[in-house]
């Protein structure tokens, strides 16, 4: 898919997505003549440098993923409760019809 992008949108792809990877002889090449990139290199390689800012985003980290994880178990707890409410009602709903066709109460009840 990289092979299909224009030349510039492939850079900053390779940016984003292999800049830890990359050796500073690759991020060199990668740079090379684009000063826009380079400055981005620049503020990304500052941002890591600094502790306070990396702890900063490794909080935001941890906070997105508790939220994520929130959902998916809300989503569980709820899927839970649905299906033991449509039962309940199910019953429910067998038992009217039964008493309705005249069944007798014990028979309904077992």
């Amino acid at each position: 898919m990289l092979s299909k992008m224009k030349p510039a949108l492939r850079r900053w792809v390779q940016f984003f997505y292999e800049a830890d990877k990359k050796s500073e002889g690759e991020m060199k090449s990668l740079l090379k003549g684009d000063a826009v990139l380079t400055s981005a290199y620049k503020a990304y390689q500052q941002f890591n440098a600094d502790v306070r800012l990396r702890a900063i985003d490794d909080a935001r980290e941890q906070y997105l993923h508790d939220v994520a994880s929130q959902k998916v178990d809300a989503f569980r707890e709820g899927k839970t409760e649905g299906l033991a409410e449509g039962e309940a009602r199910g019953r429910a709903e067998t038992a009217w019809k039964m008493k309705q066709e005249g069944f007798p109460v014990d028979a309904i009840s077992r």
